[in-house]
């Protein structure tokens, strides 16, 4: 893992630079193609999310089990329900409004899109907006707080086991969105994917059924804006002590 700020101030560079590339060769700069995605005409946003989010999870969780990563480092969020609820609400509105996510609409403006311009500056203006207002909406901000959790320990399983449910998802929903967008669920290539992707789902189960993870360290409090009410201490879960993963 890299640990030294300096370096990994240098390949945020060109770790982004492909990125954008790699995002503008695929259509994903493409407003019209980002908002086929909520009239269910083309899924290929939720493809590509899938991908990177089954990538992530299983690779990080073999990594760890190699020794080549301190996953508990990793740094967690922490949750905080009805905010971000709500956050995910308005976001999702942005969306479907703008034809953008904050990332597309920057590989936009790239490209010279100017209604990707246009939509940057929007960003800019309600995150000063969010900013000036933070003092009135500190106490729905802080709200609900459940400090840093996964989705696999609210239902009480290991990491293993939450890496394998999240494969199998993410093969029920490709094929849930090959089927919407009319096209061939699976033919002889897709199916050895879905095998493989399978096995893999079976292989992390079982490696991830008796591992222990070490207490994370505890986080610093995020800063609260100038001028602000103290920020609510997050609660403190049963999970915190020692558990399987």
């Amino acid at each position: 893992m890299i640990t030294n700020p300096a370096t990994a101030l240098w390949l945020a560079l060109p770790l982004g630079i492909t990125f954008g590339v790699v995002l503008e060769r695929a259509g994903l700069a493409d407003p019209r193609k980002l908002a086929a995605q909520f009239t269910l005409t083309d899924l290929t946003v939720l493809k590509v999310m899938l991908t990177a989010i089954v990538t992530a999870s299983a690779g990080l969780f073999w990594l760890g089990r190699a020794g080549w990563v301190d996953t508990a480092a990793v740094y967690l969020p922490p949750t905080y329900l009805l905010p971000q609820l709500i956050g995910g609400l308005v976001f999702g509105v942005g969306f479907v409004v703008g034809g953008y996510c904050p990332g597309t609409s920057c590989v936009a403006a790239a490209a010279g899109r100017g209604d990707a311009v246009a939509l940057i500056g929007g960003m800019l203006a309600g995150t000063l907006a969010f900013a000036e207002a933070f003092r009135w909406i500190q106490p729905l901000y802080s709200a609900t707080p459940l400090g840093p959790v996964t989705w696999y320990r609210l239902a009480g399983l290991s990491q293993g086991a939450g890496v394998a449910l999240l494969v199998v998802g993410a093969i029920a929903a490709f094929a849930v969105a090959e089927f919407v967008e009319e096209k061939r669920p699976f033919g002889r290539r897709r199916g050895l994917v879905a095998a493989l992707a399978g096995g893999l789902a079976l292989l992390t189960a079982a490696a991830g059924g008796g591992v222990r993870t070490r207490d994370r360290a505890p986080r610093p409090p995020v800063p609260a804006a100038p001028g602000s009410l103290p920020a609510a201490a997050p609660a403190k879960l049963k999970w915190d002590s020692p558990t399987k993963c």
